[in-house]
């Protein structure tokens, strides 16, 4: 009877630990985001992802630019004047379309929704440590001004 009670014990002990070991016991309940090929990153970075435009597509490859070469602290740049670009589905948020570049004195005139499609009429504008670029929303048909990302991520990128 006493074995009995000694392996119930035992087998309601374990569950607990093991769960304490995957959350390496501190409590931590953040799932680590994970790339559509499957490499981890850390909880506060989120997967963006971008490849080269199609050949038969009218666009040609951005690449990589420095949109502020006049200040290092803007990341680089993959959008330019006369492209589609697409708001991010890896985003769980609208983007803000503005009537002017910049937050001070700028109205909100219409939010963009992640896959939204959007040409990008000029830019860049680099302002309040952000790139900004004057879009036309096909959606709303209404134009404005987004910011391209920030430091971490671009949740406007340039159409596949």
């Amino acid at each position: 009877m006493k074995r009995v009670r000694i392996i119930l014990l035992v087998l309601l002990i374990i569950p607990v630990l093991l769960s304490a070991c995957t959350t390496g016991g501190s409590g931590n309940t953040q799932v680590p985001t994970t790339t559509p090929s499957g490499i981890r990153l850390p909880p506060q970075w989120t997967a963006t992802p971008w490849s080269e435009p199609a050949a038969d597509s009218e666009q040609e490859p951005a690449g990589e630019w420095e949109a502020c070469p006049d200040d290092p602290a803007y990341p680089m740049s993959s959008l330019r004047a006369g492209y589609t670009a697409v708001v991010s589905n890896d985003i769980v948020r609208t983007i803000q379309l503005r009537d002017i570049a910049g937050w001070s004195g700028s109205q909100v005139v219409a939010s963009l929704q992640p896959g939204e499609k959007v040409d990008i009429l000029e830019g860049p504008v680099c302002l309040d440590q952000f790139i900004w670029w004057r879009v036309h929303s096909i959606v709303y048909a209404v134009d404005g001004w987004t910011i391209e990302g920030n430091q971490y991520e671009s949740w406007l990128l340039p159409e596949q």
